[in-house]
Parts: structure tokens; sequence; C-alpha cells
């Protein structure tokens, strides 16, 4: 920051940027709050609308635009579902029992669930279900989910026992695959082609009709086993482009959006709409090839990680709507430890960790250099990036920038994201810019442990005996105090060895009209959590 020359227009300044920023964080963090009521008492009745990107089905197994999968979840249920915090509840799932260090569990169903059309649900519908997703012709992007299930049988109509390979902590997590009614179909294979706009659920609502490609309307479940929802009917309107979503609502055609650019703060001006900011599961991070000389040491890591202005890649690209993060897990989940502090952009302390490390800049030419086992390094090296995605081109040029300030130089190279798939399963790169969609199954083992990097997704290289333990020892314990304790451990574990350079996770968030009320609380799992809840008619 320039210096100005008055000392009284510097004071100025910093005192109307503290009151901008002030108003930008309150906007960001928290809901944009509606002038205090009266009390008012919820009734039955009324109607909400959105619009959607146009689907090519409604089978909610199969892979579907982001806006139709949380749609679907009004429709049907899995066994499981994630609270605020990611933690299980029981949905079609009433009581369950956890055995043998969770390689086994016995799940008692609900007996007052039944399908849309009348049909009770059972626990055949469980099985039909898994025997689905293990068919070798499906395509579902659940099928991963069941990969830990050894085996399952009926106990009677409500009970099923479902057993799995390794008993660890996201056994339960790999339930929330949506239920599918075996009654409706012949046959397995059906699951893929029949019944692909005529879905039919356990949820609070149900699908009353559809127009191809112009409109589906969904009506309350009158029967539903759980709270029938103040609001009987929702609308979806149906869309064929991303910009066509925005105009939608913009033009208060529809009454709730999910933001689609990073700039939805500016709905905040609008009095008539209310904004509920929530994390998504998107992690931004910068990948290191641990098998490069200039990558081994962790201190080196954590100087390259001090060095990165996050928080400004955050503000300049995202609108500061994200948070920065040490390791590959959300803050929103039960397990992430908030008491852990990131670490701050120290550009002066990476270097000198640098320098203590023995990277000094011998030659004067601006880049740091080390001799190591006899040989000379310079520490430049090779970042690739999706040269088609907008984001990674800033947020590349803002690491180059923070590096070259601590005289590290840094080659940006473009490329498709088919070839930097080529280069991750190869393991030829130095340095990868990506990001992940994470799962909402909490095991971390699948990026770190040392047995997924010949076939896993430990693409880094990374090994350490200590973490592999922890890891392990975290999947094999299904105590919430002792999974805390452990993951604390890995948080702090992963924060010190820095494995990856991360940068931050992405928030996100749903826009209401405020004639929509109750407690909306969105998740990146469910949009609608507590829809039945919300209500636009009251006395």
């Amino acid at each position: 920051m320039k210096k100005g020359r008055k000392q009284i227009v510097i004071l100025v300044i910093i005192a109307l940027a503290l009151m901008i920023t002030s108003c930008t964080s309150q906007d960001i963090d928290q809901p944009t709050q509606e002038p205090t009521e009266k009390q008012v008492t919820p009734v039955k009745g009324g109607a909400i609308s959105l619009s959607i990107l146009s689907p090519d089905h409604l089978n909610p197994l199969l892979d579907l635009p982001e806006d139709t999968y949380h749609l679907m979840k009004l429709i049907v249920e899995p066994l499981f579902s994630l609270d605020e915090t990611y933690k299980i509840k029981g949905m079609l799932a009433e009581k369950w029992n956890i055995e043998n260090q969770g390689e086994k569990v016995t799940i008692n169903l609900r007996k007052d669930a039944y399908w849309h059309d009348g049909e009770p649900f059972t626990a055949q519908d469980v099985k039909f279900t898994l025997d689905a997703l293990r068919h070798k012709n499906t395509l579902s992007p659940y099928k991963s989910y069941i990969e830990n299930i050894s085996g399952y049988h009926v106990i009677d109509n409500h009970t099923i026992e479902i057993s799995f390979a390794n008993g660890y902590i996201g056994n339960l997590e790999a339930l929330i695959f949506p239920i599918m009614p075996a009654h409706k179909y012949n046959k397995l294979e059906e699951v893929m082609s029949a019944h692909k706009w005529s879905p039919i659920g356990t949820g609070p609502y149900q699908l009353q009709s559809i127009q191809q490609n112009k409109v589906i309307s969904l009506q309350s479940n009158e029967k539903y086993w759980g709270k029938i929802p103040y609001i009987d009917n929702i609308t979806a309107k149906i869309m064929n482009k991303r910009q066509d979503l925005i105009k939608s609502f913009e033009a208060k055609d529809v009454d709730l959006f999910r933001a689609i650019n990073r700039d939805w703060n500016r709905y905040g001006e609008d009095e008539q709409l209310s904004i509920y900011p929530y994390d998504t599961q998107k992690y931004n991070f910068l990948a290191l090839n641990l098998e490069n000389e200039l990558f081994k040491n962790h201190q080196v890591r954590k100087a390259l990680q001090l060095a990165i202005n996050r928080p400004k890649m955050l503000e300049e690209i995202h609108y500061r709507q994200g948070e920065v993060v040490d390791i590959p897990l959300s803050p929103t989940s039960w397990l992430y430890d908030k008491e852990q502090k990131v670490h701050p952009y120290q550009p002066e302390e990476a270097k000198e960790i640098l320098k203590q490390m023995g990277w000094v800049d011998t030659n004067n030419n601006g880049l740091v250099n080390k001799e190591i086992e006899n040989k000379k390094y310079e520490f430049t090296f090779e970042l690739i990036t999706n040269g088609d995605n907008e984001n990674r081109k800033q947020e590349a040029e803002i690491i180059k920038e923070n590096l070259k300030k601590v005289d590290i130089g840094v080659d940006i190279k473009y490329l498709p994201q088919e070839e930097i798939i080529k280069r991750i399963q190869s393991k030829k790169f130095q340095a990868i810019l990506t990001g992940w969609n994470l799962s909402f199954n909490p095991d971390l083992s699948f990026a770190f442990h040392s047995k997924e990097i010949e076939e896993g997704d430990n693409f880094i290289s990374y090994s350490n005996a200590e973490m592999d333990k922890l890891f392990i020892e975290a999947l094999r314990t299904n105590e919430e105090e002792k999974s805390k304790e452990i993951y604390s451990n890995i948080q702090r574990k992963l924060s010190q060895q820095l494995p990856y350079i991360s940068l931050y996770m992405e928030k996100s968030a749903l826009i209401t009209n405020n004639r929509i009320k109750g407690p909306i609380s969105p998740t990146d799992y469910n949009i609608f959590n507590n829809i039945e809840q919300w209500y636009v008619e009251y006395k």
C-alpha cells in the first residue's frame, strides 16, 4: 500500500476502510436480516418457485445437474442424512446398532414410511437399491459409496443388516444414497432406464406433474412420516442456460436461487431478498510432487504456504466468499477443530525459513538456490493448471507474483483438463493448481495414506508412517469424542507437514424472496434443509 503525504489523510482512509470492511464482513458472514416483525403463526398453504437447468432425467441414482440434485431430495430419501455439521442423522433408518467396531450395522427402518403411490416402504427396497448399485451396468455416482460393503441381508420387513469389509468412521456416511422403490421395477437393469421422468419416493414432496423442458410441479406429501410441510406446492421452472437462472431470479419470476456467481453479496442491497451463505465441499489447493527435491522438506513447504496471499485470492477472485483452510476438511464439519489457527500470509517469515533451510540467492539473479547431494538447484518450478478456468488463471498469477517476492520462480503452463488428468496419473508434474469437490465422507486417507500412492488418489506421493497410523485409527473409531480427538490431531499434523499447499474452501448461498420465512439453513448437502418448517402463509 502506498503511503499518503499527510497523516490526517492516512487516518481518514483507515477509518473509511474499517467502516467498509465492517459492512462487507457483516453482509458476507450473516444472512441479510429483515426488520423485526411481530410474532406470526405459520399456517399451511401457498407455493414457492425456483428455476433449474434442463435435466436429462429425474433418476436420483444417476448424475444430475446440481439444482436438480437438490430438488430430488424433496422427493426421495436415504437411510441416513447429514445435519448442518455433516453429522449423521436417521431418515428412513429409525434406529441402528453398530457392532464389531463398525464392521456391521443392524438398521431398524421406519414403519410409518410409505411410497408416494401408497405402497409401504420395506427392507426389500433397501436391498433392491444396494443390488442395483452393485450391478455392473449401473453408472451411478453412488457406486463408490458401497465399495466397502461386503454383504447385506434382510432380517424382516423393517430390519436389514449391512456388513462392511472394514469398520470405519465413514460407513454410515456411505449410506446417504437415495432408496429406490423395488415394486416399480421388474428387474435391476431397469433402474438405469425405466421411470426416468416419473420418480416416486418417501419424501415430504411428490411429483404432481411435469411439462418436458418447461416446468416440474411438486405437491406436499400429506402422508409423510415426518412433519408435513407448510408450503403446499413447489414449482421448478426449467431453463436452458446458467445465465437464464440469474435472469429469472432477478426478474422476480422465481422465489429462490442458489448462487452461481461469487458476487451474490450484491443481492443484499435488495430489501425484498435475504441471503443465506453456506460452506461448500469445493476445496482449492496447490499439489506439489513430493518426489521432487524442491518440495521434499516440510519447512520449505511451510515457506511456500506463508508466501501465498490466500486472503487476497479470496477477495479479488471470489469476492471473499470462502474460508482459508490448511487441510481438505470443511470448517463446517463436526470434526474440524476451530481452535487451530490457519497459516497467515507472512512473506518475511517465508524468506527467513528459506534462508534457514539453505535457500539463498548466491547468484544475485532473483532466485534462491541450494546444493543438494552435490547438485545445485535453483528454486523455480513449472505450475500447470486448467487454461479453460479463469479463476485458476488468476490464482496462478497471484501465486507467481507472491513467490517472486521470496525469490522463487514460477513458470505457468496452461493445459486442458484431460492433459492435467494424464499428468496426475503418470505423476509427471512439479506442481498442479487444482481443486476437488470433496465427498461428505470425512475419511482423508484417500489423499494422504501411503497405500494410496500407487493406485489411489495420493498422486503427490506423500508418505508418513505416523500419519498412516492416525488415518487407520480414525477409520476404526466410532466414538464421537474419540473421533474428534483423532481428527484434531490429524488436522494439527497436516498443518505442520503441509503435503498440500491449501488455498481455501468455497462458499455458496441460497438467496430467497423475503416472503419465504422460517429457519432457512441451507447446506451443501441439501439446500432445502428444514423445508418442512418454511412457510409463506401465516396469521
